[in-house]
């Protein structure tokens, strides 16, 4: 049965925030390992072209916000790990077994939200410039750390 909108709706300091990419909006939770080989086809490639492959993982906006909001009474998306896909642990685990370079940037989201800097769109599930400007500081940190 399809999510209805009031569902899928989490408040975080007054504003109300909606979220899509959860439960069964997340497609298949045994993705994991297509994944991995698309990426471990196109690490391959870059290493052989004389490259080198980072990881960098842009969490999802359920991943930064759900320990932070409060839930409508009887809420599904209280419960984590119905909507928490195993994506985000199975590429940071697949990046440290094969030695790559990874970023996660969950919690450096998580901790602007937590100041007050949300940086999702309220309404949608991409972030937003404040978002942005976060991910592009980090990954320029992290690059220059390489």
């Amino acid at each position: 049965m399809p999510y209805q909108a009031h569902e899928l709706r989490g408040s975080y300091q007054g504003t109300d925030y909606l979220f899509l990419w959860v439960g069964e909006n997340l497609g298949s939770r045994d993705q994991t390992d297509t994944v991995l080989a698309t990426y471990q086809r196109t690490a391959d490639r870059i290493h052989k072209a004389g490259g080198r492959y980072v990881l960098v993982l842009v969490p999802s906006k359920y991943r930064v916000m759900y320990p932070l909001c409060t839930w409508p009474d009887g809420s599904t998306l209280r419960d984590t790990d119905q909507h928490l896909s195993p994506l985000r642990d199975g590429l940071a685990k697949w990046a440290n077994d094969k030695g790559l370079p990874c970023l996660d940037l969950t919690l450096p989201m998580q901790k602007a939200a937590q100041a007050g800097n949300v940086p999702y769109f309220a309404q949608d599930t991409h972030p937003n410039g404040a978002g942005h400007q976060l991910m592009t500081e980090q990954l320029a940190t992290f690059l220059k750390s390489l």
